[in-house]
Formats: structure tokens, sequence, C-alpha cells
């Protein structure tokens, strides 16, 4: 099984539209792409809060893209940092993406 990882910055209230422009060539190629069980994952880092209206949009968006596709979404996450170096702040987050990627390897 393949396994895809997306990660985007947040812009307006999506991924951005280099992302946007790859997903959207996977619906002219869905059939192709239906015949293979992938699993894949969005990363997605904004400046809002983890709570914020902007992830469960994205994140709602790949759920759609995997039912359409008969995927498995396995990595749904959202980040929040402002400032360059906000990210390497949040130890604890770290360690949590450190431990999906071992998660990823078994």
């Amino acid at each position: 099984t393949d396994i895809v990882i997306f990660g985007s910055a947040v812009y307006w209230w999506g991924i951005t539209s280099q992302l946007k422009m790859l997903i959207d060539k996977f619906y002219s190629k869905h059939s192709v792409l239906k015949k293979g069980k992938k699993k894949i994952g969005i990363v997605a880092v904004g400046a809002d809060e983890i709570n914020g209206e902007q992830y469960d949009l994205i994140s709602r968006q790949f759920k759609c893209i995997c039912e359409h596709l008969n995927w498995e979404l396995i990595i749904d996450e959202a980040v929040s940092a402002t400032n360059i170096g906000d990210i390497n702040k949040q130890k604890d987050r770290l360690e949590e993406f450190k431990l999906i990627g071992k998660n990823l390897k078994n």
C-alpha cells in the first residue's frame, strides 16, 4: 500500500494553490487512482488556533477526496504557527509527529 503525506500552509481557509492544483489533477485520473488502495495524510499549518474553522474545512476536503477515491485518510493534523520557528517551540507536537512517522514504518 502506498502512503502519501501532503503538507500545506493555510491560505484563506484552505490549502495552497499548488497543492490544490495537484489534487485537481487527481480528478482527471480518478478512474486509475481508484484502482490502487492508497493511504494519505494531510498536515496543515496555519496561523489560526488549532480549533479554527480552516483546519476543519481542509480536513473535510481530504475526507471527501478519500471517499471518492476509496482511499484511507490516516493522518489529519493541524499545526498552529504564526512566525518562523513557532513549530520548533512546540516540543510535544514535534514528538507526536516523530511517533506518527515511526508508526508509518510499521
